[in-house]
């Protein structure tokens, strides 16, 4: 396990088959920069595996906040900074950086996550947004 910037990974170039970044590229400023990095350390025919916060949850308000109960069993929440790319902007930027999509889902809200809905007493919101996309998922191919 290694931490670094996704803007600079400490990685050479073409090392790796396989690469995963799950709800991540929304924190970054820009976009150029982390898929830059993916694609300089990926080899030629890698699969690329990318999800993130759907785009509309910005145009919603929707806030990315963790509650977590501290020792003393108080519970403090927090909202991680995060910026608005477009699909468009996701898709220009990789392309840009030698990616093709083979495929890109949009899972939306639906039956399977009313009871989580219903036990945070957010009954409104998902009658409200039932339908709506929450992640995307894009899975592309380095060429």
């Amino acid at each position: 396990l290694v931490e670094s910037s996704l803007e600079a990974l400490p990685f050479g170039e073409d090392q790796f088959d396989v690469g995963i970044a799950t709800l991540v590229l929304s924190h970054c400023a820009t976009l150029s920069a982390a898929v830059a990095e993916m694609s300089r350390t990926l080899r030629h025919g890698a699969t690329l595996l990318v999800s993130d916060w759907h785009p509309e949850n910005d145009h919603r308000g929707w806030k990315r906040i963790f509650e977590v109960t501290s020792t003393n069993g108080h519970s403090v929440r927090y909202a991680a900074r995060s910026y608005h790319h477009s699909l468009a902007e996701y898709r220009t930027q990789f392309l840009d950086h030698g990616f093709i999509a083979d495929k890109v889902y949009e899972p939306v809200i639906d039956e399977s996550l009313e009871p989580m809905f219903r036990r945070t007493n957010m009954m409104r919101v998902y009658k409200q947004y039932a339908g709506s996309p929450v992640v995307v998922v894009f899975c592309l191919r380095k060429v």
